[in-house]
């Protein structure tokens, strides 16, 4: 009878036992993918660049800008060379994300001469690792693509969902109050309301089953305007120390209900 316990309980325990080992091995798979895609990515780009017959040769594929705090906007410029016997003129320049901006030299390129093209990536609303491919097409017959990667990983000390709070009056709809939920990031240990932006609103920040919840309400006004813009700004402390700005629109109906801008 004791071996018959024993084994049913050893047949219990085992299928357990594969399971947290089966998910521990996941979330190892998960985590070392998670780190080695931005390297992968850049192999790639720097992979198909090597193979392009464009007569401009730039001096790096890959801009990488390690680690950023949310809300930054940082930039990175790729120098090329023309080292062919004509000039080249850059067409275009196609982004996978709206989040990244860019400008480039205008004109044509003499053979000998080089220009850049300036990439500015802004990570309001992001989190964690990005990868964002551009194309850059030239006036080279082909036609011809050059491929460029931009690389980061975005550390937000507080998330927010929404990260802008629209309040409508007027018309078909009145949305008179709006909430957002606000989770903390690693190593944040304090979060506070800093200070209100705007006297068309107020505004109520409060913790709430383990995260913070900011709540704003329009209050009366003999104002006439369309639009009222404001914000309410957080302060956090911890391993990180900062201030992220949440933006608050109230946006008035009463004349032809046109919306929200």
């Amino acid at each position: 009878m004791v071996r018959l316990k024993r084994s049913l309980a050893y047949s219990c325990l085992l299928p357990m036992a594969r399971l947290r080992r089966s998910r521990l091995l996941g979330a190892v798979f998960l985590a070392a993918a998670a780190l080695a895609a931005p390297r992968l990515l850049a192999q790639r780009v720097a992979a198909l660049g090597a193979s392009s017959t464009s007569l401009l040769r730039f001096d790096s594929l890959v801009a990488d800008f390690g680690t950023v705090l949310e809300g930054d906007k940082v930039s990175r410029d790729f120098t090329f060379t023309n080292l062919g016997p004509r000039g080249v003129r850059i067409e275009h320049v196609k982004s996978t994300c709206s989040c990244t901006v860019t400008r480039w030299t205008e004109g044509r390129i003499a053979p000998g001469q080089t220009g850049s093209i300036s990439v500015t990536f802004d990570s309001r609303n992001r989190s964690g690792p990005q990868r964002k491919k551009l194309m850059v097409l030239t006036s080279e017959p082909g036609p011809v693509q050059v491929p460029l990667a931009v690389l980061a990983r975005v550390d937000n000390p507080l998330v927010t969902r929404p990260g802008f709070l629209c309040l409508t009056r007027g018309g078909e709809a009145s949305w008179l109050r709006a909430e957002s939920i606000i989770a903390t990031g690693e190593g944040i240990t304090t979060v506070a309301m800093a200070r209100k932006e705007g006297d068309f609103f107020d505004a109520h920040f409060e913790p709430r089953g383990g995260r913070y919840v900011l709540s704003v309400r329009a209050v009366p006004s003999g104002k006439s305007e369309d639009t009222l813009e404001g914000a309410v700004v957080l302060a956090y402390g911890g391993r990180l120390n900062g201030e992220k700005r949440i933006p608050v629109r109230l946006v008035c109906l009463e004349r032809g209900r046109h919306g929200s801008k």
